[in-house]
């Protein structure tokens, strides 16, 4: 009964959602936006290989990588859309 009291009980991770991390998103949707073709599509490659090292470097599971990577580029890709749509409206408003 005395060895349980010091048995480490499993532990889990819990990382700060990408999601969340609002200057990052706003960062890469603006890169995005600059970029065309090629360019864009190695941006983006390189910028989400790089946040799924560092969420696996941290313990993250793979499953919870993945889950997080598809979360920030849905929240990227909502970022893109509001911009365009902030122009338009700017746009609109000129004419």
């Amino acid at each position: 009964m005395q060895a349980n009291l010091y048995a480490q009980k499993p532990c889990t991770l819990n990382v700060f959602p990408l999601t969340h991390r609002r200057e990052l998103v706003l960062q890469a949707a603006i890169a995005l936006d600059r970029l065309h073709g090629p360019s864009a599509d190695q941006y983006w490659i390189s910028q989400c290989r790089s946040l799924a090292s560092q969420l696996s470097a941290l313990g993250c599971p793979e499953d919870r990588v993945r889950v997080e990577i598809m979360a920030f580029q849905e929240a990227v890709l909502s970022t893109l859309v509001d911009m365009q749509t902030d122009l338009t409206a700017q746009i609109v408003m000129r004419a």
